[in-house]
């Protein structure tokens, strides 16, 4: 009877143990790297979705308010403007906002070019290290 009443116990604190990282904002919130070749068709869909979408250059962040493929040159033309305060809060921020953010497609190039806000830019699609989609 004692043993069985310790390994209810056991069960019991082990259950405890492996609640809080189930739980956690962190597993809610998936982070999908996109894989190179995919970038067009991601890029796409993200257009026809209206997701949100930023560049990263360096430390400068970027929202991207419009953009257009061109799958033959693999390149990317993108307007910039000023990126919204509400996607640079990590996921589990402690911001407010941090709880109501829509997905998005984060870009980061693998330089750290400084882009204006008043003209369209182009950026080669081999330029861009890493992209990927939060929820």
């Amino acid at each position: 009877m004692k043993t069985f009443r310790n390994c209810c116990l056991y069960l019991f604190a082990f259950a405890f143990l492996c609640l809080p990282p189930a739980c956690s904002n962190q597993a809610l919130t998936a982070n999908a790297a996109i894989e190179r070749a995919g970038y067009p068709v991601a890029i796409e869909r993200a257009k026809k979705k209206k997701l949100y979408m930023v560049l990263h250059s360096g430390v400068n962040v970027y929202s991207i308010t419009s953009v257009q493929v061109d799958k033959a040159r693999q390149q990317a033309t993108v307007q910039l403007d000023k990126v919204d305060s509400l996607y640079l809060v990590p996921p589990g921020g402690s911001a407010p906002a941090a709880k109501s953010r829509t997905a998005a497609i984060h870009w980061y190039t693998s330089d750290s070019t400084s882009y204006t806000l008043d003209e369209p830019h182009t950026i080669l699609l081999d330029k861009i290290a890493r992209m990927e989609r939060v929820d």
